[in-house]
């Protein structure tokens, strides 16, 4: 095992800064070997100094994490971003310790650029177990907040066109989308039409401004009545990148509007930051066009 050269006690001091409860907190030099790490560190590696400082990065989180992880790859993922010199922030992990149970992290990284720290690499960790639950009551109460407005549009809009307009405005701003799009379908329920939009490009009104309903991937919407979500992940070569790119989106949610039962359009959000829909956001955003639904219906 390469050893590292000892920190001067300048820089030891400097480290030590860094400290925090509760986070764990490793620092690595350009060779990828540990050079500093603090007392939570030390204990969720479950390992003493002679086992972590001076060694490689690599062998510390191989040996002492990788184990306790939920998804195996996500120790080597985080160095081999490292080593590409790419900077990760806010990805959550999940840590199970046989005698501490399940406990959720958030991991970042970051590369220090300024003189004696220049090409240094500073990992956190951060123990975000006991804010899961309360984070999880703020995202329902904004949930519950962004319906009510959405329903109090609803039931204020005096026609048609007023709750179309108002209700994609207000669901646009609420939830942070860049474009958004209401469709109705024609009388013969083949067409879709674009009824209302809000920072559409002109190119895409000329092939999608009027959707055939019958039509893959559009059938799922408007004949199924089932939301798509367009991911630009997973969509290489296919009807739907053609729709991100033409939207200048990378995430695409298509819910379907319904009337009782009965599909009568459909509300497109683009986003620009996202890169997929959790399942909280998917049904938000399916809760959001059952109200619109209810309101097209009265």
């Amino acid at each position: 095992m390469n050893r590292a050269d000892p920190i001067s006690t300048q820089l030891q001091a400097a480290f030590r800064t860094l400290d925090e409860p509760g986070v764990c907190i490793i620092v690595i030099n350009p060779n990828m070997q540990v050079i500093w790490a603090n007392a939570y560190a030390m204990k969720l590696f479950s390992a003493g100094d002679d086992e972590i400082l001076g060694s490689n990065a690599c062998q510390v989180l191989d040996i002492h994490l990788t184990p306790f992880l939920d998804e195996k790859g996500d120790a080597q993922k985080l160095l081999t971003a490292m080593r590409d010199g790419d900077e990760v922030s806010g990805l959550e992990l999940s840590v199970r310790n046989p005698d501490e149970g399940e406990r959720r992290f958030v991991y970042s990284s970051r590369r220090l650029e300024q003189d004696p720290f220049a090409g240094i690499w500073v990992l956190r960790m951060r123990d975000v177990t006991g804010r899961k639950a309360d984070e999880r009551l703020l995202s329902l109460n904004r949930q519950l907040l962004i319906l009510n407005q959405i329903m109090e549009v609803s039931a204020s809009s005096l026609s048609l066109d007023e709750l179309l307009d108002a209700s994609l405005s207000r669901t646009l701003d609420l939830l942070n989308f860049n474009v958004g799009l209401i469709y109705l379908l024609n009388p013969e329920r083949t067409l879709a039409l674009t009824r209302y939009h809000h920072a559409v490009p002109k190119d895409y009104f000329s092939r999608y401004g009027t959707i055939t309903v019958h039509h893959w991937p559009w059938n799922l919407v408007f004949v199924a009545g089932q939301p798509c979500y367009v991911e630009q992940h997973n969509e290489s070569g296919t009807v739907a990148e053609e729709v991100l790119s033409s939207l200048g989106v990378s995430a695409l949610a298509c819910i379907p509007i319904l009337a009782e039962s009965i599909v009568v359009g459909a509300l497109f959000l683009g986003s620009r930051d996202k890169q997929r829909f959790e399942d909280e956001e998917r049904r938000l955003l399916e809760a959001v066009a059952r109200e619109i639904g209810s309101g097209v219906l009265r």
